[in-house]
């Protein structure tokens, strides 16, 4: 059998119970929950955690004193205008920074659907998306983090596809992908191709 540091771990996010979980005692009421039901770890929106980040490391003991440690934050980013990265890239370093003091490990993003121009994905904006990615995913690096991009449905839609610009444009040392294969299938492309594909990813 494999050491127990290496075994598989399962985590959970916690959207079933609502987004954001509005009450301090009631996240820890589902973390209790999931403990029971076997979880290891959890991902939860980043407005669950926020109204609590001047107190992180008492949160950080008591998830992990529930044995059900805090995987990532959720959130969304803004980040296909250059113009305003300085700013966005900010605010995600800032959420990264408390949310390593609660526990976490990776920082979860995912981001809407970009400007189309007559129909059609405008690249440039896909490409600014993909510096700003590896922005943030550096910022999230110097606090401990793995940046892991969220996937939807509109990062495959296109020909050529958004996601094919983002795995090119960014750094495989400074972002990760959290290959969603409920938000893609039906739309392509074949999951166990493209997971087989991006594993290192």
């Amino acid at each position: 059998a494999r050491p127990r540091s290496e075994r598989i771990k399962v985590g959970t996010q916690t959207n079933t119970f609502g987004v954001p979980i509005k009450e301090y005692d009631r996240l820890l009421e589902i973390l209790d929950i999931l403990a029971r039901l076997g979880y290891a770890a959890f991902e939860t929106s980043y407005m669950s955690l926020e109204p609590h980040r001047e107190r992180a490391a008492e949160c950080r003991k008591a998830f992990e004193s529930r044995r059900v440690r805090l995987l990532a934050p959720h959130t969304s980013g803004r980040l296909w205008e250059r113009a305003k990265h300085a700013e966005e890239i900010e605010r995600l370093r800032a959420i990264a920074g408390w949310s390593a003091q609660m526990g976490a490990t990776h920082f979860i993003m995912s981001g809407a659907r970009l400007p189309h121009v007559d129909g059609k994905l405008d690249q440039e904006a896909a490409r600014a998306k993909a510096e700003g990615m590896n922005r943030v995913g550096e910022a999230c690096r110097k606090e401990g983090l793995k940046l892991c991009y969220h996937t939807h449905i509109s990062e495959f839609e296109d020909t050529p596809p958004e996601i094919g610009i983002l795995l090119r444009e960014t750094d495989p040392k400074l972002v990760w992908l959290n290959y969603d294969i409920g938000n893609a299938y039906g739309i392509g492309p074949d999951p166990a191709k493209f997971s087989a594909e991006n594993a290192r990813r």
